[in-house]
This record gives C-alpha cells, structure tokens and sequence, in this order.
C-alpha cells in the first residue's frame, strides 16, 4: 500500500521468498515420498496397479509394465484394450467394473493373454475410495504363476505316464506268465485252472498274514509258476493213473529244482520269486519234503504259502487219478498236515477264513 516504507518491503519479499522455500521443501519432500514409494512398489516381486473408474491406468510399479509387455512408464494412461485378447478384456473390465459398482473385493486364479502371451495369474483386487467412501479406482495385485501350473501340469503327465508305463509291464508280465502256464497245461493237462485258482489262494492268504500289498500282488503273479519245471517231465509220467515206481517219483520230484534254474538268476523279481517258490513248495514243515529237506521257517514264507495253497486246491479239484475231495474231506486232510507238511500259522488262517477261501478260490 502506497506510500510504503522500504522495512515494509523488504518484510513482505523475506515473507514471499520465505512461503516459496517452503512450498519447494514441502514440493520436493513430496516427490522424495512418491519416488520412496514408487521405489518400495516396484521391488514388490509381483505387479501392482491401479485403474480409474474409467479404466485408465493411473499406476503401476515395473513388474506391471512388465506383465503388459510395456516399457517402464508407458502403461500410465492406457486401458487394457491396449494389452489384452478380447476375451481377456471382456472378463477384466466385467471383473472391473463389479468392484467400482459393488465396491466388493475380488480374489480369482485366472488365466489371460495378456502382453502377447497367455498366463495365468493369482489376482487380488480390490476398490479405492473417494473422500465421500464412494469407489473411484480398483486396485489390483496380480501373481504370475503359470511356471507353478506348468511345473504340476508336468509333474502330472509325467505321473500318468510313469502309470501308464507301469500297468503296460505288469500287462506284459502278466501275459509271459499266462503263455508260460499255458504251455506247462498243454503238457500236464492236470494242470488247468489249477494254476490260477491256487494263485489266487495264495494271494488271500499273503493278504490275510498282512503282507505288504505290493508284494502280495508279485505273489499271485508268481504262484501259477510253481509247477514249470513239469514242462520237463515225461507225459507219460504226469499221465499215469497209478501210483508211480520210485525211480518215476524221483523223476516227479525234479520238477522242483527244473523249475528253479528254470526262473532263477533274472532281473526280475517277479521271476527270482517265481523261482523260489517252483523250488520250496514241496518242502514240508517237519523238514520230509523235498528237494533239499528245509524245515519250519527255513523254508521261504513264500514256499510255505504255495505249500498250502497248492494241496488245497488240488484235493479239491478232479484229478485223473482219482475224484475231487469234498469240503470237508478237504479241511480233514490241511488239519492232519498242520505242524508237519504245513506252517500251522498258515493253515489257522486259511480254516479261520474258509468260506472266502472258497469264494477266491472260484
């Protein structure tokens, strides 16, 4: 105000020079805020941003410019018409435009092509509010985890497979062991069905003891292999209707150790069973068996499950020699053997549990 005095002058530019200083200390302490925070965002490992109730990108740290395929900056201001598939932006800005209605939260997997590519991301997002509390902005959170699916995608194919590798070999097994019994019924037409009915005794009784499942399941596949050394006996022999002379019983009796070389000295543990038990299940408890006279436990457990489940299905099947025993004949015959052809553990399980013997056995 005119007429003024030069002290008024100088107060009132210390004063103007003095709210400047200020306004460029509060100016530039607000920049260091913003870099500060710019900063920390954009060491977050994944991308944050934020859309505008007009889907404009009004934010975004490195790694959300990375995700859209931009340079760093060049995502400000754009819309996701610019970086996404349309199928992608149809279920982004329904997504979107929910959170700014509704002013509700939303958490998804989802999968996008975004940025050129197809991904697929954990999102968060959720509504940023005007000073009246109303919705004016979403802001987003998104987790790149397509490597993770990837990864449990391949861990699965490699998983089925390894499956479908696995039951092609059992397949396989299963057939070398059916063409192998084949060829030993052919030659010993007592055979039959026996082989199969006495595997599967067998594996009931393993099950039964609580042997392990897996190899309970090599157990049935090993058992119809007991009796290959036959393909060596004479026909004559396996045919003969009567009793046979001691030198055609001893010539019996070799199938044991036939079917042991035979089987033995495989890679297969399949086949390194099947090999114990062609050679053990003639062995009898009490150590009169044969071929070697082992006794008790020194005969293989597996040797003394065939033991029982052979004798068993063939006293109860038609032989050339003589008639199926009955049930109850049967079970005479296994008591009278417990302790000293049979592990009497064994039989106990297997009278304990006759009916579903039985039922497994047809």
């Amino acid at each position: 105000m005119k007429p003024f005095w030069p002290g008024q002058l100088l107060i009132t530019a210390m004063n103007a020079l003095r709210r400047r200083e200020l306004e460029d200390l509060e100016s530039a302490h607000r920049r260091n805020l913003e870099e500060r925070r710019q900063t920390i965002i954009d060491m977050a490992p994944m991308p944050v941003y934020i859309k505008d109730a007009a889907h404009h990108y009004i934010f975004a740290n490195a790694q959300a410019d990375d995700m859209a395929g931009q340079e760093r900056g060049q995502l400000l201001g754009k819309t996701d018409e610019a970086i996404m598939t349309p199928k992608a932006l149809a279920h982004t800005r329904a997504v979107d435009s929910a959170i700014l209605e509704r002013g509700t939260t939303y958490e998804a997997e989802e999968t996008l092509g975004i940025g050129g590519t197809e991904r697929t991301f954990q999102t968060v997002k959720f509504p940023l509010l005007d000073e009246d509390g109303r919705p004016n902005a979403v802001c987003g959170i998104s987790t790149d985890v397509t490597a993770q699916k990837d990864a449990l995608r391949l861990r699965d194919e490699l998983a089925a497979a390894q499956q479908q590798a696995i039951d092609e070999l059992r397949l396989s097994r299963q057939e070398t062991v059916e063409r192998l019994t084949r060829a030993i019924e052919l030659h010993d037409l007592s055979t039959g069905k026996h082989v199969d009915r006495m595997a599967r005794v067998a594996s009931f009784l393993g099950a039964r003891l609580g042997l392990d499942s897996e190899w309970v399941h090599l157990l049935q596949s090993a058992a119809p292999m007991h009796d290959v050394g036959k393909i060596a006996t004479p026909s004559e022999i396996l045919r003969k209707p009567g009793p046979l002379t001691p030198e055609e019983r001893e010539e019996m009796e070799r199938h044991t150790t036939i079917g042991h070389e035979i089987l033995a000295n495989s890679e297969s543990e399949l086949l390194r069973l099947a090999a114990t038990i062609a050679l053990t299940h003639h062995e009898r408890y009490d150590g009169s068996g044969y071929p070697q006279g082992l006794a008790g436990e020194e005969i293989p457990l597996e040797g003394r499950i065939a033991a029982v489940a052979d004798v068993f299905d063939a006293l109860l099947s038609d032989r050339h020699y003589r008639p199926a025993f009955t049930v109850g004949e049967t079970v005479e015959v296994m008591k009278a053997g417990r302790g000293s052809q049979f592990d009497p553990q064994i039989v106990d399980i297997l009278l304990a549990n006759l009916d579903k013997a039985l039922s497994v056995r047809r």
